[in-house]
């Protein structure tokens, strides 16, 4: 598959590289309801993608966004956005837990521990 660069010369895609806008769109949209942390209740059934470490990159030879695609472009913005504060809420929980639990005092302590559960 082809694309034309900004100056109209056809350049082949790299695999994998989406061939329009709407198709990177669409990609961009679905890693980010992908991300989307489930509530509680589904945490098993969690799909976030693990670090790959790699920066971001933008397809190359799409050239600018047409104008028609801009409101799209808002939208999956705003989802990804929405994606990363669900992310941040649920990664501050996750240390208050982990907090938590490391203040119960060990079973090894080699003395006789208590954990009062009531108060």
């Amino acid at each position: 598959m082809t694309h034309a660069d900004a100056a109209g010369a056809i350049a082949p895609l790299a695999p994998g590289e989406p061939a329009t806008w709407a198709e990177f769109l669409d990609t961009l949209e679905r890693e980010a309801r992908r991300t989307t942390v489930p509530r509680p209740s589904t945490m098993t059934a969690t799909t976030m993608p693990g670090p790959d470490g790699a920066a971001w990159v933008p397809p190359s030879g799409l050239g600018p966004l047409p104008a028609g695609l801009a409101d799209r472009a808002r939208v999956v913005l705003a989802t990804q956005q929405e994606a990363a504060a669900a992310l941040a809420g649920t990664m501050s929980a996750a240390r208050r837990h982990r907090a938590a639990l490391a203040a119960v005092p060990s079973a090894d302590a080699g003395h006789p521990v208590y954990l009062d559960v009531t108060g």
